[in-house]
């Protein structure tokens, strides 16, 4: 599993950072968020995380911004569809209204065109479908779809697996967060844009917001930091940072940054 910044420490003389690793730190943030940062940047950058507080609350801040700035534009693209096929509706009735009762079916078929085709396009303009998948070890052990990858990154979408086998690792890579697979995870894709996954087996770490799929429940993250892990005994889940939010049909509860829950087979069917 990627290193992953943890717990703060007090810095040294020897390992404190320097205004030049900083401003190497915000030209490498700039990357990240851009989805340009090459595999040895990304080792480097969290590295230096662990060592600066300044720095790592401006990665965290950053984060936040972009998942604010994600739903926001979703909301919009939706609404604006939306308002778009009520004015071609409008429209279609209004021209279907004015025609001789002989015209009147032709004209009104020929009015919902627009309307049909600003449908259609509505369906598939709604953002993302597709996540990317980066191996971070053992490119050969990580499977999507069921083929293994031959570069070292690819695209998993909507109803695909994304496994890893023996020592392999991975990484999904969203507009709203990223999420770690570790060695021997099995993970569904159910849903892109709103980075919603089921966790068959093995372990995941993410951050920013996600919803995690379980046998007999549902992890929800919104601009937090955890870790699930899901064995043979049942399921560890861990708050880092943030909250996240479990629940299934029989109630919900909250598990607050640095707490963290284990469930048995008979608390999940049982609930919160």
């Amino acid at each position: 599993m990627e290193e992953r910044p943890s717990k703060e420490l007090p810095a040294t003389s020897q390992d404190a950072p320097t205004g030049r690793d900083c401003e190497e730190a915000r030209v490498l943030l700039s990357q990240f968020v851009h989805g340009g940062m090459k595999r040895s940047a990304d080792r480097r950058f969290r590295q230096h995380l662990t060592r600066c507080p300044t720095c790592r609350d401006v990665y965290r801040e950053t984060l936040a911004s972009a998942a604010r700035l994600g739903r926001a534009l979703r909301d919009a693209r939706e609404e604006e569809a939306r308002e778009r096929r009520r004015h071609d509706q409008r429209k279609a009735a209004l021209q279907a209204g004015v025609r001789g009762p002989r015209s009147r079916l032709f004209g009104l078929r020929l009015a919902l065109l627009p309307a049909l085709v600003a449908f259609v396009w509505t369906q598939f303009d709604r953002g993302p479908t597709a996540l990317e998948v980066v191996a971070l070890e053992g490119r050969a052990a990580v499977l999507v779809a069921g083929d293994r990858l031959e570069e070292e990154t690819a695209e998993i979408v909507a109803g695909q697996w994304c496994q890893t086998l023996g020592p392999g690792r991975a990484r999904l890579d969203a507009s709203q967060g990223r999420l770690w697979l570790g060695a021997n995870t099995q993970l569904f894709l159910e849903e892109a844009e709103g980075g919603a996954v089921r966790l068959q087996s093995g372990e995941v770490e993410f951050e920013g917001d996600w919803r995690v799929v379980l046998q007999l429940g549902v992890v929800q993250a919104r601009e937090a930091r955890g870790r699930i892990r899901v064995g043979r005994e049942g399921v560890q889940i861990d708050c880092e940072e943030g909250a996240l939010r479990w629940g299934n049909s029989r109630g919900e509860r909250d598990i607050v940054a640095g707490e963290g829950i284990q469930l048995g087979l008979r608390d999940l069917a049982q609930g919160p």
